[in-house]
């Protein structure tokens, strides 16, 4: 059986432009790419806390004689009793993470009016979008990722194009209930994408450690990874390596687990990290199981 968690996030784009001077087609074209900006920014921030959740936008309220769009985001969790329930894989406020952190990529434009963004101002973005994500506390969710810088660059490089179309008079105004509106006019960028993928270039951590981790989805068929809780609560997903002690869980029937049960174990933690120490991915693999704790 299968149901739906919808939480709704609405905000507001204007964009104030001279009506006797500019070219309709320019305009439309314009809030289009901005549109564009902001979509593919929400979704690359939902989809890195967990790629099952669904997002979807919906236009409430267009007033195409100011430009003047109501834009309403949807985030979506499943639950199905086929597998582990979604809710369990996303921690924190996801609707503050990803307003603020939309929020703080058009301010970095608004502040940027005289100044030409380059890739440091990406880095830098993306280094504030982590601690949203620490204050929000959805960088707790198993599954979370850093954003893609190189999408954030997408991001500029379409306001860029977006505020190109139109005269310096003309601006954006981001707006969201209860908070001061954002304006946006020019948008100068010179974004080596190369050199930030450089940048960005992941280091990769390992590390033995004991763990004592409680069971939550058993591997019985032998084909897919276990679903374990930390000690800290945190759910992960983890290969078991021990070939002994599998063999003897799947084929001779002296191991027997029951729900609430808890393996003791030795382990390795493999962490990639982006160059500002951001962690960026997890992978667990236990190398020798010790024993069992009945619940």
């Amino acid at each position: 059986m299968e149901s739906k968690k919808i939480e709704d996030s609405k905000m507001s784009i204007e964009l104030k432009y001279s009506k006797d001077k500019e070219n309709p087609i320019k305009v439309f074209e314009s809030f289009r790419l901005m549109f564009e900006s902001v979509i593919n920014t929400q979704t690359e921030l939902v989809r890195k806390l967990n790629p099952l959740l669904n997002v979807e936008f919906v236009l409430t309220d267009v007033k195409s004689a100011s430009m003047w769009a109501d834009l309403t985001r949807k985030t979506i969790t499943v639950e199905d009793d086929r597998q582990s329930l979604l809710k369990d894989e996303t921690k924190g406020d996801v609707n503050e993470y990803v307003n603020r952190s939309t929020e703080a990529l058009f301010q970095k434009m608004a502040d940027s009016k005289n100044k030409i963004l380059h890739s440091n101002d990406i880095l830098t973005l993306a280094k504030e979008i982590n601690e949203i994500a620490k204050e929000t506390k959805t960088i707790e969710s198993p599954n979370y990722k850093a954003p893609d810088v190189l999408l954030i660059a997408d991001a500029f490089e379409n306001a860029k194009k977006a505020t190109k179309l139109l005269s310096n008079d003309d601006s954006f105004e981001f707006i969201r209930v209860g908070k001061e509106p954002i304006s946006v006019s020019k948008v100068q960028t010179e974004i080596d994408k190369s050199a930030l993928v450089s940048e960005t270039k992941e280091k990769v951590v390992e590390r033995l450690q004991s763990m004592t981790l409680k069971i939550k989805i058993a591997d019985f068929l032998g084909t897919t990874k276990w679903k374990f809780l930390t000690e800290e609560r945190k759910s992960i997903d983890v290969k078991i390596d021990d070939s002994g002690w599998l063999d003897n869980f799947h084929n001779n029937g002296n191991t027997f687990l029951a729900s609430g049960d808890s393996l003791k174990v030795d382990g390795i933690i493999k962490e990639s990290f982006d160059k500002f120490g951001i962690l960026i991915n997890s992978e667990y693999t236990i190398t020798k199981v010790k024993g069992i704790e009945h619940k």
